[in-house]
């Protein structure tokens, strides 16, 4: 009687079948031996087995370890898919939107002012003494236009440096009126007269120094002040008083200083003083009796001086 082969029939020269490693329950099949035996044919797999290789077991990898293993990847690929949800529900910080760019003055612009202040003035005529100066005041009332370069790698006192050109031009109602009595020739007569600013314009440079969107500044530069004069005697002589006037414009030195903020991207406004100087001119006068002119003319020298306070916004078209 033939003996069922034993765990070793099925070891090969140089390795053993995956199977033999575990205990079997059932019963070995002899059918590769009995066919041998009776020289039948072998299979291929039977062919392996006798030779000692490898032998290919779908009983294995379809069995219940390879389903584990299949198990456990599908479930490692759920946790890690559901993981990657959780953290996105939980909030991944949201990238923040850059600082806006720190303001700059560099540009050009345009505005309006409203402003008033005080008129100083005297003169000296050729046939007169010189006269005491004489005050007056009122309102003015003008635009801008200018252009600012800011310097990013300057600054003093710990503000940038800002350097700029400004022409300004305004409507003045600045005036002063002088009265008095006079007693010619045993005759009381009545004495007026009458300085008035009509307009200004000047060119000045700025320097200032800025700290954000607030600029410290000075200005100095040129003016150009238009005046009429006018003096006229009244009274008892009536019809033969008389009253004489004449016009310059006379150029003058500006100083000033001021603050500028900026309240909106594009939009400032300003408070200023201004200084202006005006240097004394020769201003020529007619001489007028009765409303007709007398034919006689005569000089006098002017000179006169400002000061201005006033408030004004700015528009940054560049």
């Amino acid at each position: 009687m033939r003996r069922p082969p034993t765990v070793a029939s099925f070891r090969g020269a140089s390795s053993t079948v995956s199977v033999a490693e575990k205990p079997h329950t059932g019963t070995i099949s002899t059918e590769p031996t009995e066919k041998r035996a009776r020289g039948i044919p072998q299979s291929e797999e039977s062919a392996k087995r006798e030779a000692g290789g490898h032998v290919d077991c779908p009983a294995v990898l379809g069995g219940p370890t390879m389903r584990k293993f299949l198990l456990l990847g599908v479930s490692a690929t759920a946790i890690a898919v559901a993981s990657g949800a959780s953290a996105a529900d939980m909030g991944v910080p949201a990238l923040k939107a850059l600082p806006p760019a720190p303001f700059s003055w560099t540009g050009c612009y345009i505005g309006a002012h409203v402003g008033g202040g005080f008129l100083l003035d005297n003169y000296s005529a050729s046939n007169t003494a010189i006269s005491p100066p004489e005050y007056g005041g009122g309102w003015i009332a003008g635009g801008q236009v200018g252009c600012n370069y800011q310097d990013p790698r300057t600054t003093f006192l710990g503000g940038a440096v800002v350097v700029g050109l400004e022409a300004d031009g305004f409507w003045s109602g600045m005036q002063h009126s002088y009265s008095s009595g006079v007693n010619d020739f045993g005759f009381a007569e009545g004495y007026n007269t009458t300085t008035k600013n009509n307009w200004d314009f000047d060119i000045a440079a700025r320097f200032g120094l800025a700290y954000g969107q607030s600029l410290f500044y000075s200005k100095v530069g040129a003016a150009w002040g238009n005046f009429t004069f006018s003096e006229t005697y009244s009274g008892v002589c009536s019809p033969s008083c008389y009253s004489e006037s004449g016009s310059a414009t006379l150029p003058g030195l500006l100083l000033g200083l001021g603050f500028e903020y900026a309240f909106l991207p594009n939009w400032t406004a300003k408070l200023e003083y201004n200084y202006i100087g005006y240097f004394t001119t020769n201003v020529n006068f007619s001489e007028y009796y009765g409303g007709v002119l007398y034919g006689e003319s005569y000089s006098e020298s002017y000179n006169a001086s400002k000061q201005i306070v006033k408030i004004g916004v700015n528009y940054k078209f560049w």
